[in-house]
């Protein structure tokens, strides 16, 4: 029959994170960095970042960082596709539970 090996208890507190300094009609060139803020109600988690683009209204998501401890991101926006209502998200995870911050109507001026 099935038997448990081990158990791990889901942590009951929701991380939550904002990106900071950025509102729709920022606009984005050359080498930005994205900076947010985060926090975890539960002593000891270890936040974990994922930081997207969508140029097309949340239709397409193109990661800029992933497993990212760091609460800042520089990435060269000449390489992303230009956007005059892009939308830009940051995901936290403490490995369970999650949150997220999407600002909408960022203009991104590719190369």
């Amino acid at each position: 029959g099935a038997r448990r090996l081990a158990a791990i208890p889901a942590s009951p507190g929701r991380p939550t994170v904002a990106l900071t300094g950025l509102r729709s009609g920022t606009t984005l060139s050359g080498t930005p960095r994205l900076r947010w803020s985060a926090r975890d109600p539960d002593p000891g988690a270890r936040l974990r970042f994922l930081v997207a683009y969508s140029p097309d209204r949340g239709g397409h998501w193109y990661p800029l960082g992933s497993n990212l401890t760091a609460r800042s991101l520089s990435f060269d926006a000449r390489r992303l596709e230009s956007s005059r209502d892009g939308w830009l998200r940051v995901v936290a995870t403490d490995g369970v539970n999650t949150d997220e911050h999407t600002v909408r109507g960022v203009i991104v001026r590719a190369g």
